[in-house]
């Protein structure tokens, strides 16, 4: 304010006279006021008017309002003046504004038409929006419904071509199948008749492609010299989805069966001449009939075992889930052990009459004729955990097995004839015949083959069973027969010692158990016996047999016929121990004999104890005791 002031100079009039209402008032606003440029300029010019009429002189109140007016006249004349070029714009732009306000009527007015007509362009782009729509929704279906239930090009042009069969090929008899399976489904429809269009042509797309694939397999099984499953691997995959056609997939494996029939003669026949993989020839041990016939064997287990391994794939199939899905895999061993007996159909023969030229040479011993059957029953035991029961090579084995076993019985089998036509005379000295030495002495021969083999324990009891029945117990049945003619105690020692020889010879292999068990019944039933009659025999040397028939009659005895056994057994017990020991001398064990005259004796005791045996007399249990050698 203070600069507002002082650059605002003052009229000298109004300086000079302090007393001037005007100039006080002016000086005053500007003193008080916050003034601009422009309201500064007004007040200075009205101060310079003011100014002028105090210097006119004392003018009246009427002339100064009449200037005042005549100015303010002025200036608002002027002020019109310097608008006029603006209301002249104004007029302009109302002009202006007038003619936009008519242009955007009409504008609006052709909107509104506009409107109106694209009101069915918009109902037409929603009909055909929706329309685009289902359009999409049935194309995805229809590509959808291509996909799962019909074919490709590329796949059908892959079933149908005349190239041999490949990855391709297979991927797209795989689809077929995926395909097949899933029309499957559209039979369940109300309305079938798609399903099963679709169903025929994939049949006939189908046989088509198996018929192809039957004819490019036996064209390569017959072009093949040499066939190998393991690196054949197209073709096995060719020949495993055949499976599909049972009949094809038959004729298939006998395609195959027939290939390798030729390839198993010649692998022989190398293998006999020539050697295999750098092994000497199987011909050459010849001379030693034990090792000829282990080669033949190892070669026939190595070679059911490589076509084991060979054609398990082919036969085999998933037990559930799609092929490739992972699944355990089911053999059929049935379709297999048909198909391995068929490819050895021609080798078997010839490696059984090999064999059987083996046995014809006389210089061929029973022991190794036992051990042949045994090495023959090894193997078969380890073909039988891939071949079935009825397979033709196991039947060829065990074949072989029982002409061993023939060889080696057919001396024991030549003494059981004859000791049948004439049975054995029992000497006073009463010696284990010849014929029973003879066959222990096989049976320890086959203990001792049977121990020293690789079978199971279960197979090594088995076959010394059926030995032990057809021969030892053939021939202890005769020599029991032989002894029922003669009186005891010699027809129960005659046969303990034999049953003892058997029993020794069966110590040590404990797979003889149930045949040392038969023998040690044989044993007990003689020793019990032996035990009966010489504790009948004390009795009745002793007198008190009298007694006791007596007694078993109803009569009881007098004093006299107990003073007659009294002193008859005060005689005989001193030389009672004697006695029994002389009647079964023969016995081959001292111990044995001493255990069954102790028996013997205790039994007797317990006879003397008796009431009424020996009347009111009793003979010291003690001295009896001690006189017996108890």
């Amino acid at each position: 304010m203070a600069q507002w002031s002082s650059a605002i100079p003052l009229p000298a009039t109004l300086s000079a006279t302090s007393s001037n209402a005007v100039s006080t008032k002016i000086q005053a606003v500007m003193a008080t006021s916050g003034l601009d440029g422009d309201l500064a300029k007004a007040l200075q010019i009205l101060d310079i008017e003011a100014g002028e009429i105090i210097n006119v002189g004392q003018a009246s109140a009427t002339s100064v309002r009449r200037c005042v007016r005549r100015r303010a006249v002025l200036h608002a004349a002027s002020a019109l003046a310097e608008y006029e070029p603006l209301i002249s714009e104004l007029r302009a732009i109302r002009f202006e504004i007038d003619g936009m306000k008519t242009a955007c009527g009409r504008m609006m007015t052709q909107a509104m038409g506009v409107q109106k007509a694209s009101g069915h362009l918009l109902e037409q782009v929603d009909t055909l929006q929706n329309t685009r729509r289902k359009i999409t929704v049935r194309r995805m279906v229809h590509d959808a419904f291509l996909r799962r239930f019909m074919l490709s090009e590329e796949h059908t042009l892959a079933l149908l071509n005349l190239e041999p069969a490949d990855n391709n090929f297979f991927d797209a008899l795989s689809q077929t199948e995926a395909v097949h399976g899933r029309c499957q489904s559209l039979l369940s429809l109300e309305d079938n008749g798609l399903g099963l269009e679709l169903l025929k042509q994939l049949s006939q797309l189908q046989d088509s492609a198996y018929a192809k694939l039957y004819r490019w397999s036996t064209y390569q099984l017959k072009q093949a010299q040499l066939i190998n499953l393991h690196s054949e691997t197209q073709l096995v995959k060719a020949i495993g989805a055949l499976k599909a056609r049972p009949t094809l997939f038959d004729q298939c494996l006998e395609h195959i069966a027939y290939a390798r029939k030729r390839q198993a003669a010649e692998s022989l026949v190398q293998a006999l001449v020539r050697g295999k993989n750098g092994a000497r020839p199987i011909e050459l041990a010849a001379h030693d009939s034990l090792r000829f016939v282990g080669d033949l064997l190892a070669w026939l287990h190595e070679s059911v075992a490589t076509e084991y391994e060979g054609l398990e794939f082919l036969v085999s199939s998933r037990q559930s889930g799609a092929a490739g899905s992972g699944g355990p895999r089911s053999v059929d061993r049935k379709k297999l052990t048909h198909l391995i007996d068929d490819v050895l159909s021609e080798v078997m023969p010839t490696l059984q009459r090999r064999v059987d030229q083996v046995f014809a040479h006389s210089d061929v011993s029973r022991e190794v004729s036992l051990q042949i059957s045994t090495l023959v029953h090894f193997y078969a035991t380890l073909l039988s955990k891939m071949l079935l029961e009825e397979s033709a090579v196991l039947r060829s084995l065990d074949s072989i097995e029982a002409s061993a076993q023939r060889r080696f019985s057919q001396h024991t089998q030549a003494l059981l004839t004859a000791v049948r036509s004439a049975p054995p005379v029992i000497g006073p000295s009463l010696a284990t015949p010849d014929f029973i030495t003879d066959l222990t002495a096989d049976l320890h021969v086959a203990c001792r083959i049977l121990h020293d083999s690789f079978l199971a324990f279960d197979d090594r009891s088995r076959q010394l069973n059926e030995m032990f029945e057809v021969q030892i117990r053939s021939a202890v049945d005769l020599c029991a027969k032989a002894s029922s003619e003669i009186e005891q105690p010699a027809s129960s020692i005659y046969l303990l010692n034999i049953a003892r020889l058997i029993e020794r010879t069966l110590e040590g292999f404990n797979f003889a158990n149930n045949a040392a068990d038969i023998v040690s019944s044989i044993i007990a039933r003689c020793e019990q016996l032996l035990i009966v009659d010489q504790s009948e025999h004390l009795m009745r040397e002793s007198g008190v047999s009298s007694l006791q028939e007596m007694l078993d009659n109803g009569q009881r005895p007098d004093e006299h016929a107990h003073q007659i056994v009294r002193e008859r057994l005060m005689t005989y017990l001193p030389h009672a121990a004697d006695d029994l020991d002389r009647r079964i001398e023969l016995v081959d064990e001292r111990r044995r004999i001493n255990n069954i005259n102790k028996a013997a004796a205790l039994k007797f005791l317990a006879s003397l104890e008796q009431p009424g045996i020996l009347g009111d007399l009793k003979y010291p249990s003690d001295q009896a005791r001690l006189l017996l050698g108890l």
